[in-house]
């Protein structure tokens, strides 16, 4: 694996137009051997956008900077990719002019979800049941992965320790556990996105939501014990958007350590949420692929 965590000499700052070519130009300076490359945008989330990258031989890549240090997500993409879990990796580099930047193979197929269907801006597509099981196995090998790539970034002290950079301000993700937690802390910033006004047009009761986020690993409501409960490196955002066809899981800015329980429920609300009625078939399948 070709990765690289470390601060590189100063280059020209990602720019606010022009990415396709900014895009180019790192790939054939870090990756001279590809000679020319085409590359076209594929999406942008909260944190981060992301290339295809297809050389003239026609490998393909996806190229994508954060605007964040991605240490964190770098260390359990790491461990998920030498299980075979998450596409290889090519390059990973940080630098404080760009931030994060992250090559790694293009694997075939698509999400199992579109963005925008995740965000319900069009009509989902029923996954089949043997993709269903499949991503219930994907789930169980992930948390069943350790929790060693965690120790570098369990405290301010052992991030300070590491030489781990901090995170800007407003940052969904933190690079290090803080008091609150970094699930807490994560959906606080996440609520306060939404501006007031906004949620109360449609009924939205941000203190409440803030009180539940706040208790979100510890509510009454949650499992004391059996396999939901287990402390296990969570990905932290299991959805559909977030998992291959095939090559494995994807976009783990949200890991943390925790009940397994989250990612659990993460994709079971990607399977209920696009048919009115609950279909037993599909959540039967992924509850037993995944215990």
């Amino acid at each position: 694996m070709g990765s690289l965590l470390s601060t590189a000499p100063a280059v020209k700052a990602w720019p606010e137009s022009g990415h396709e070519a900014w895009v180019r130009r790192f790939m054939l300076r870090e990756l001279p051997e590809l000679q020319d490359v085409e590359v076209s945008a594929i999406s942008s989330g909260f944190m981060s956008s992301s290339f295809k990258v297809v050389a003239k031989t026609g490998r393909a890549y996806c190229f994508c900077r954060s605007f964040y240090p991605k240490h964190r997500a770098w260390a359990y993409y790491n461990s998920a990719a030498a299980l075979g879990l998450a596409p290889r990796v090519v390059l990973q580099k940080y630098d404080p002019a760009y931030m994060s930047v992250e090559i790694t193979e293009l694997v075939n197929g698509s999400e199992l979800m579109s963005y925008d269907t995740y965000l319900g801006q069009c009509d989902g597509v029923v996954p089949k049941t043997e993709l269903v099981v499949k991503y219930g196995r994907l789930s169980a090998k992930l948390h069943k992965m350790g929790t060693g790539w965690h120790a570098k970034f369990a405290d301010e002290a052992a991030a300070d320790m590491a030489c781990i950079p901090r995170a800007p301000d407003g940052i969904l993700d933190d690079v290090f556990d803080t008091l609150e937690g970094i699930l807490p802390a994560c959906l606080r910033q996440l609520i306060a996105y939404s501006r007031d006004e906004d949620a109360t047009s449609i009924g939205c009761d941000k203190d409440f939501l803030n009180g539940e986020a706040a208790c979100i690993l510890d509510h009454t409501m949650l499992p004391a014990s059996g396999p939901l409960a287990q402390v296990v490196g969570a990905h932290g955002d299991f959805h559909g958007a977030n998992v291959m066809v095939e090559g494995g899981a994807i976009d783990f800015e949200g890991c943390f350590v925790g009940p397994a329980g989250w990612d659990v429920a993460h994709m079971y609300q990607y399977l209920r949420r696009f048919e009115q009625e609950h279909n037993y078939g599909l959540t039967e399948a992924y509850a037993k692929a995944y215990l």
